[in-house]
């Protein structure tokens, strides 16, 4: 039965395959024919409006600002206005005063030299392309528009749905093929009673394959029985084992399977091994592969994800006196060991930007006194620049050391009562300057409300929260701070009358170093590792943190902390 379902599986995948490669073949051809033309008509339309503009602006020569703050209102294109010297005059999307000279813009020095220019730039990161195009003037300025397009890989990704179902409706049609052409071949051997095949009523020319499998039995049940024997003496060894065990005969059978090698191929714990073959393991192929080598007498091994864990899957044969090889597989979840080494690089390479730039500044403001560069006036500003990047130097350094703090649980603070009230109430009272300053308005609310916890670890958490619901404000905003409990849990809810978080942005808020709004950010001076810093003091409580937030409509932080045991 076994044999029959390979050869039909290959069968199966031969056609599926071949399908899949056509169409394959067509979209590698259609998309970029598709996206070339769609470019083309896109830069056509682009120069004709370039044209209508041009002609307004030559026409209307005492008017041309007004002109273009009332086109580039309602215009879909990004409209700028360049002088001849190079200085951006207009630009509908950008403030001109920080935009650089544009005098050697490739598009913008042809239009200067001939009359008209055009050019397209490439984002990697976006997969857009922006064309230009760029006339002069009656006065020698030039006006340039542009627009942004999807790349070939955009179009593809818009074209998604379709692409998919044509891919499903081909696959469906080889499947079908594929399993009509299987059944053909194998249906004269697929009713072969394997157990006893020499009672088997079927063609002549099996006959020969019918004995040898019935030899091959014999010696297949002497050698389960020894089997079977030595697998009930490793299930003692291998049921408390932390990572997966499988040992398989030279037949093909599942002679034991660990608890963790079950939770692995998601084995209930009711179906017996013995019932099975590799084959009912898993079905890829890279898998097979493996489990072959090792029976015939190779080891190696190979990588899988499954279920987001990373896993070492590594077989080896296990040779009996006879000569004759199974295989042992071990599976080792290579989980904690990958991510804590993702999450070393990217710490090192975060820490290594975010300490670069602070420093950067303090260097460069010290050379400028340091050099005689600067005015007598300006020595006490550039000092007091000195001091503020230095305080948000030391700042993110004492967020990075605590954050390690917290990774490794390295506190030296104990679990005891402590009133979620009381440090409300105080982390209100240490912002309250903050808040004036930033015209906030500040309130706490709740009774008593103890938990079992670590004070300055709680502080922290509700202080960042606070402190960032503060910063990230508005003018004349509020900040309210409300502690309640009920008989399940007891909450702390910070709500704010803020900017908001984007709905994008939410799921990664908790990431170092991650900001929603950098440029607001880097103004109030943030390091980025506050909220990381409440996640890990949330899970050292077992507390739970819920975000409702709105772009803006401001946000809401709520902390769910299990109730302390009378």
């Amino acid at each position: 039965m076994k044999r029959e379902k390979r050869l039909s599986h290959k069968l199966f995948q031969s056609i599926a395959w071949t399908a899949v490669i056509i169409l394959a073949a067509a979209l590698v051809i259609l998309i970029p024919t598709l996206s070339k033309s769609f470019s083309d008509s896109r830069k056509h339309y682009l120069k004709e409006t370039a044209l209508v503009v041009r002609q307004a602006m030559n026409q209307n020569a005492d008017s041309r600002m007004a002109y273009l703050r009332k086109a580039g209102k309602k215009s879909s294109f990004r409209m700028t206005w360049i002088a001849k010297d190079g200085k951006v005059l207009y630009d509908n999307e950008a403030d001109v005063s920080k935009m650089v000279n544009h005098k050697n813009r490739p598009e913008v020095k042809a239009a200067m030299n001939h009359g008209e220019g055009s050019a397209s730039r490439f984002s990697k990161t976006l997969s857009e392309s922006t064309d230009y195009c760029a006339l002069r003037l009656n006065d020698g300025s030039v006006i340039r528009l542009a627009q942004t397009r999807l790349s070939a890989f955009g179009v593809f990704g818009q074209s998604a749905s379709i692409i998919a179902f044509l891919i499903c409706a081909v696959v469906a049609i080889a499947f079908f093929m594929a399993g009509q052409e299987a059944r053909s071949v194998v249906n004269p051997i697929i009713n072969l009673n394997i157990k006893e095949p020499l009672d088997n009523d079927t063609y002549e020319e099996l006959q020969p394959l019918l004995q040898r499998l019935n030899i091959q039995h014999q010696h297949i049940e002497r050698q389960f029985k020894l089997l079977q024997k030595q697998q009930n003496e490793l299930e003692a060894i291998t049921s408390s084992m932390r990572d997966g065990l499988v040992i398989i005969s030279h037949t093909g059978k599942v002679l034991s399977v660990n608890g963790a090698a079950r939770q692995f191929f998601g084995l209930y714990q009711d179906r017996d091994p013995k019932n099975m073959t590799y084959l009912h393991l898993d079905h890829n192929l890279d898998f097979l592969k493996l489990i072959r080598k090792a029976m015939s007498g190779e080891s190696s091994e190979m990588n899988r994800k499954r279920d987001g864990r990373y896993y070492q899957l590594i077989a080896g044969p296990g040779e009996t006196d006879g000569g004759i090889y199974g295989a042992v597989l071990f599976i080792i979840d290579e989980t904690d060991r990958q991510s804590a080494e993702r999450l070393r690089r990217e710490f090192t390479a975060n820490v290594s930007h975010e300490l670069k730039t602070p420093l950067t500044s303090i260097l460069g403001y010290a050379e400028i006194i340091g050099n005689g560069i600067a005015d007598p006036d300006d020595v006490p500003k550039l000092s007091q620049k000195i001091i503020e990047e230095s305080k948000r130097l030391l700042k993110l350094i004492s967020d990075i050391l605590r954050l390690s703090q917290l990774d490794e649980m390295a506190t030296d603070e104990k679990m005891e009562p402590v009133d979620l009230a009381s440090v409300s109430k105080q982390v209100v009272h240490d912002l309250e300057e903050k808040a004036r300053k930033n015209n906030v308005s500040l309130e706490v609310s709740g009774s008593a409300a103890p938990i079992q916890g670590m004070g300055t670890t709680l502080y922290e958490m509700i202080y960042n929260l606070v402190d960032n619901a503060i910063a990230y404000n508005r003018k004349d905003g509020w900040v309210k701070v409300a502690v309640s409990e009920d008989a399940k849990e007891t909450r702390v809810a910070i709500s704010d009358s803020g900017i908001g978080i984007a709905l994008d942005d939410q799921p990664r808020i908790y990431e170092r170093f991650f900001r929603a709004d950098p440029s607001h950010s880097k103004a109030t001076g943030g390091t980025g590792l506050g909220l990381s810093i409440v996640k890990h003091g949330a899970m050292m409580h077992h507390a739970t943190i819920d975000l409702d937030s709105e772009l803006g409509k401001g946000s809401t932080f709520t902390i769910r902390f299990p109730k302390m045991p009378e």
